[in-house]
């Protein structure tokens, strides 16, 4: 199992990587503002598909292992998909045509609708991807995800030198993903023919869409704090906070691999080897936390100096604490997993949204008082308050999972108010890992 799992943390790990390396790289050809515009763009394109996919890409992982039990799904699942993305566009259209031009400081026409595109033609991906996840095609799902991601990496950072402009992001993406598209598009003509199945559409979606709030939600936490700073402050620290998260979610590779590899396995498995699976997600998935910790840390502190301007090396103190926030986000996804096991995707929809409304109302209370601060502080108190939240309902009452998770949250809310000495989190975050290594590793 371990070796699976680097594997895909491996290729994960690239895949996502080359994603930042975009973001860390487009400082050196735009200037901040323009840059505070790709941020806004980012935040749109993983936002949007949580709409546009209606749940379905969840419903692939869970259901597609017995789809012969279902009929029609692959047809119904694409026409849904090709139908919501549709009307978007409608949406975009009739906004222009009567007199809407922009929307978040970004233009209508041609960034949102170019961003459509591309969003349409990444959300066709992913339901290609974690097809091959839930068949276990291994090698399929590397070469897929390798070439759509360095496909895209290479396109827009030569696209964005040649025009000279922030639109090259989007242009490069449309046509990485739209050849990818093409590909298998060519190879499904040779598939059974299915149509769209009224029943079959009402069935999967009665499972599926509470994750688009929930989805929503999840972005939002992650995102609606630089639209809060768009509305309070400026552009240009949108652009900084968006350097600094880039690198700072960084850690979220820690969890990617095991992510990949062992959500459809736990969906397949029976009670048992479920809750094995979980353990075993917790244990890998914190212990490897610490290690794109001191990463980050010394990135932050030896090499962000080197190679970027004032407007960026000014903040990148926050980098540091931007990776701290998610060091409880193991205990949230294992939750999380647990609860679409029991299909109790609901629950998963409300406290997600109660999670965003706690984020964007400490973002509006926070960011006009302490700035760019307010944002990490935020970050962490949410994925805090979503960790415990989800927990205790997935479980159904107080485990040493619980306690773990309100230990460690409320101090690491005291060291962040107090802005103390990074060292201090060191030594927190060692002894953390230590205690699973003894203590919980124990009942793996």
């Amino acid at each position: 199992m371990l070796k699976k799992i680097l594997s895909y943390g491996f290729v994960e790990g690239i895949a996502k990587g080359l994603n930042k390396l975009v973001l860390l790289l487009l400082p050196f050809f735009l200037d901040t503002v323009s840059f505070g515009k790709v941020g806004l763009l980012v935040s749109i394109e993983t936002l949007l598909p949580i709409i546009t996919l209606l749940g379905f890409e969840r419903a692939i992982l869970r259901f597609y292992s017995f789809k012969t039990d279902i009929k029609c799904f692959d047809k119904t699942i694409n026409v849904s998909v090709n139908l919501s993305h549709l009307t978007c566009l409608i949406l975009l259209l009739v906004l222009y045509l009567t007199g809407v031009k922009s929307l978040f400081s970004l233009d209508i026409f041609p960034d949102l609708l170019l961003l459509l595109v591309l969003v349409y033609f990444q959300s066709n991906n992913l339901l290609i991807l974690n097809r091959l996840r839930v068949n276990e095609e291994h090698k399929k799902y590397f070469k897929s995800r390798l070439v759509l991601q360095i496909g895209k990496f290479v396109f827009a950072i030569a696209l964005v030198y040649l025009m000279d402009s922030y639109l090259g992001y989007l242009i490069g993406g449309i046509i990485t993903t739209f050849l990818v598209n093409i590909f298998y598009k060519v190879k499904s003509l040779k598939q059974e023919k299915e149509v769209f199945e009224k029943n079959t559409f009402k069935y999967l979606f009665a499972f599926s869409w509470p994750f688009i709030f929930h989805g929503i939600a999840i972005n939002l936490l992650g995102n609606a704090d630089k639209f809060v700073l768009e509305r309070y402050l400026s552009l240009a620290e949108v652009g900084q906070y968006t350097f600094v998260y880039s690198i700072g979610s960084m850690i979220v590779f820690g969890f990617v691999g095991i992510s990949v590899y062992l959500e459809p396995l736990i969906y397949k498995a029976d009670q048992v080897k479920k809750e094995k699976y979980l353990k075993d997600y917790l244990i890998y998935g914190n212990s490897i936390f610490l290690f794109f910790f001191f990463i980050i840390l010394f990135v932050s502190h030896y090499v962000i100096d080197f190679f970027y301007a004032t407007n960026y090396t000014e903040v990148a103190y926050l980098i540091p604490l931007i990776a701290v926030a998610f060091v409880l986000y193991p205990y949230y996804l294992v939750a999380n997993y647990r609860m679409i096991y029991d299909k109790k995707t609901k629950l998963i929809a409300v406290f997600s949204i109660l999670s965003c409304f706690l984020n964007i109302g400490l973002n509006v209370l926070l960011i006009p008082m302490i700035g760019l601060y307010a944002s990490v502080l935020v970050t962490f108190i949410s994925y805090f308050v979503q960790a415990l939240m989800f927990t205790l309902v997935a479980t159904k009452k107080i485990t040493m999972d619980s306690i773990e998770i309100l230990v460690l949250g409320l101090i690491l809310i005291g060291l962040m108010t107090m802005k103390l000495d990074l060292y201090y989190y060191v030594i927190l975050l060692m002894s953390y890992t230590g205690y699973l290594y003894l203590v919980k590793r124990r009942k793996v």
